[in-house]
């Protein structure tokens, strides 16, 4: 910068003295040159020495100011690395907590999920196992039941097939006393006298009734089994209502086939049979024999 300054002076030096005919004098020349250029040197000089002094001062100054611009730069480079250092770790380190808690978290779910499967399964286990227990104490139950009654039917089949045996030598001993006269079977008492009643009560113990005709047909076949001159109880009567007869069954009587014409004489409400002379009604304490029938179907 200095030897530019220079340089200049000493173009307006020259410019000078050509100006004014540096062919002339020299002294007046040189005078007038000096006259002309002196305040402009001093000018000059005067910068020149502003211009070192600025030129000496300038190097450390801008140094120092570069410096400083450069360790502010750097501190300020450092900070704003440090701050996106910190602001780019943060939500890291955040998630990474948040994510460790998390798994935490699930891990703990998970344990107790298990836990609580497991808990699940061994109550469902213990439950089934007390199911399967009761069930097993039930069919042991029914097991035995089960034995206790085929034991029993058992016993019970033994028990009907001697009450059918019982049963069969019943109807064998009853049919012994009976005969057969068409489709059923008559007992015809010739010994024993009884009222009424009791010949009723004793027909029903033999498994019978006392005999109830049907038809004229029945009558006369059973009228040749009689004995002449006695007389047999009957099942007609008209004890309930006098002139309604019924026979055992409390129906109408099916067939009547009268000697005399009922006269209902000292309370005779009852039937007696005569062999060839039919019906009549004769008080019901009087001792007479009696018939008895079965039914066929009883064999």
């Amino acid at each position: 910068m200095r030897h530019f300054i220079v340089l200049i002076i000493l173009g307006i030096f020259v410019q000078c003295c050509r100006t004014n005919n540096w062919d002339g004098e020299i002294s007046t020349a040189s005078r007038f040159c000096y006259v002309t250029v002196k305040p402009i040197l001093g000018h000059l000089m005067t910068v020149l020495r502003h211009l070192e002094v600025c030129e000496a001062a300038r190097p450390i100054d801008v140094v120092e100011r570069l410096d400083k611009i450069q360790a502010l730069l750097v501190t300020q480079q450092q900070q704003t690395q440090s701050l996106v250092d910190s602001h780019a770790k943060a939500p890291v380190e955040h998630q990474l907590a948040t994510f460790e808690k998390i798994e935490t978290h699930l891990d703990r779910l998970s344990s107790q999920q298990t836990q609580q499967k497991e808990q699940l399964m061994n109550q469902k286990l213990e439950d089934s196992a007390d199911k399967i227990r009761k069930l097993e104490i039930q069919l042991a139950t029914q097991s035995e039941k089960l034995s206790s009654s085929e034991s029993i039917i058992s016993q019970s089949e033994r028990n009907l097939k001697e009450l059918n045996q019982l049963v069969d030598k019943y109807k064998e001993a009853r049919l012994k006393s009976f005969q057969r006269i068409r489709s059923k079977y008559y007992y015809i008492e010739e010994k024993e006298r009884l009222s009424w009643e009791a010949s009723s009560k004793r027909c029903r113990q033999m498994g019978g009734h006392l005999l109830s005709l049907q038809s004229q047909a029945e009558y006369e076949a059973v009228n040749t089994q009689l004995t002449s001159g006695e007389l047999y109880w009957i099942d007609v009567n008209d004890q309930v209502k006098e002139g309604l007869y019924v026979s055992h069954t409390g129906h109408d009587a099916n067939f009547l086939y009268w000697r005399l014409s009922p006269d209902n004489y000292n309370n005779e409400d009852c039937i007696e049979l005569s062999p060839r002379l039919g019906m009549n009604d004769n008080n019901c304490n009087y001792k007479n024999n009696f018939i008895c029938e079965i039914s066929a179907e009883l064999e």
